[in-house]
């Protein structure tokens, strides 16, 4: 399989880390090392703090959101209302904010490729 692997990733068993965005902590699925860096799968918690911009330069960033609700707010469109259920693409290049986090929310971020550079907008 071209160097690729089979993940299982346990929940019970993650270990939670600092993420790319301030007020965010995720855990990695391993995904990113199963697929040598073709695709990543982070689960992204909220643990408070003040909303920032970001950009980043994936190619394709894809998230669900698992629990809870936020605002988005990307350069250029209105604002989005986001709940369980709803999933969302971030174009590169494009500043966006999550805001409005609710406590509980819980987000699956789908990267392609796994490793990119997101930078802060002040």
């Amino acid at each position: 399989f071209q160097g690729q692997r089979f993940v299982h990733h346990r929940e019970s068993e993650a270990q939670w880390s600092g993420w790319r965005l301030p007020g965010f902590t995720a855990r990695n699925t391993g995904i990113d090392a199963g697929t040598n860096g073709v695709a990543g799968v982070e689960v992204v918690k909220w643990t408070g703090g003040d909303a920032v911009t970001a950009i980043h330069d994936c190619d394709i960033l894809f998230h669900f959101v698992k629990t809870g609700g936020m605002t988005l707010s990307v350069e250029g469109e209105p604002d989005y209302q986001l709940s369980a259920g709803d999933a969302f693409v971030i174009p590169p290049g494009r500043p966006a904010r999550f805001s409005g986090c609710s406590d509980d929310l819980e987000l699956v971020e789908v990267a392609l490729p796994s490793a990119f550079t997101t930078s802060l907008v002040s």
